[in-house]
């Protein structure tokens, strides 16, 4: 099922899909390792704030605006 990234809880993992936003937000995700095909994991969430999100080994803090621009598949 086709989510957004900030609707996966702690310890699930998904399967990028696609990238929604302008192009400097787009590439500057894609340089960081957020592009298709390529799974991510939560490690942190809470109802507010930001989400942490490990890519390739690496944990990133994403705003939930942000986070609900990446669409993500479940694995």
């Amino acid at each position: 099922m086709i989510r957004p990234l900030s609707t996966l809880k702690v310890g699930e993992k998904g399967k990028i899909v696609k990238l929604i936003g302008g192009l400097g937000m787009v590439k500057r995700l894609s340089d960081l390792g957020f592009v298709p095909e390529q799974e991510v994991e939560v490690v942190r969430s809470a109802p507010r704030g930001p989400i942490a999100i490990r890519v390739k080994g690496t944990v990133y803090a994403l705003s939930r605006g942000v986070a609900d621009k990446i669409y993500v598949d479940d694995i």
